[in-house]
């Protein structure tokens, strides 16, 4: 038997909530308005306004940051910087 079976049978894969919070995090789903980023890159976030128009952040000072709208403006696009807090908001 390998570890993880043991896991499996005490629920550990389909019913606990923390698996399901980290999941949420980690596919970058928050429930919470805000985003951070352990490596720096090109991110497209879904705009959840859409049609209306969303802004984003640098946290904590509140910085804009530049957003493109892809995708119809369904797809909010924003170059990051590593180890940096984003919050995404309604304009």
């Amino acid at each position: 038997m390998r570890h993880f079976d043991i896991m499996m049978r005490m629920g550990v894969w389909t019913e606990n909530l923390l698996l399901s919070a980290l999941l949420n995090e980690c596919m970058l789903q928050s429930y919470s308005g805000i985003l951070g980023f352990s490596k720096g890159g090109v991110a497209g976030v879904a705009n959840p306004w859409h049609p209306d128009r969303a802004t984003v952040t640098a946290l904590p000072g509140g910085q804009p940051v530049v957003a493109h709208a892809a995708e119809a403006g369904v797809v909010i696009r924003i170059e990051t910087t590593a180890r940096t807090v984003y919050r995404v908001s309604r304009a």
